[in-house]
């Protein structure tokens, strides 16, 4: 789950089990934990398990549980992420990454980050949708 305070991951409760009230196991992250800001926009989990945050900070990628590693934009035109604020993040049937931003989109395929300049009407990226994307 995201929120303007973080990020949580849920454990899924056991529904059989359950009483009047559902008890959930929640585990919560925040940038005290290393997430690039708390503020969450988009959560994706990659087909390896990865989970990427798009925030609006930069895109944090959280391995194994417990270490994130953050991408942002830079200040100056080489910077591949075109925007800090990451709206949107999805993975498509080739394993690429792809991130849209309020400036435009970017895509990693995890060992390179690439701007994706492209001719529309307009580089505010909210959602994807495709038959390419999983």
């Amino acid at each position: 789950m995201g929120t303007e305070n973080g990020i949580c991951r849920m454990e899924t409760p056991e529904f059989e089990k359950a009483g009047p009230e559902l008890k959930l196991k929640l585990q919560k992250y925040s940038e005290e934990d290393g997430l690039i800001d708390n503020h969450a926009n988009s959560i994706c989990v990659d087909n390896e398990g990865r989970v990427w945050i798009g925030t609006r900070g930069g895109v944090s990628e959280l391995q194994q549980k417990q270490v994130f590693v953050s991408i942002k934009h830079e200040d100056h035109e080489n910077s591949a992420l075109p925007d800090n604020e990451v709206q949107t993040i999805m993975q498509d049937k080739k394993g690429i990454i792809w991130m849209g931003t309020l400036n435009g989109l970017a895509s990693t395929n995890r060992e390179s980050i690439y701007k994706c300049p492209i001719a529309i009407f307009c580089n505010n990226i909210a959602i994807f949708y495709g038959d390419d994307f999983i």
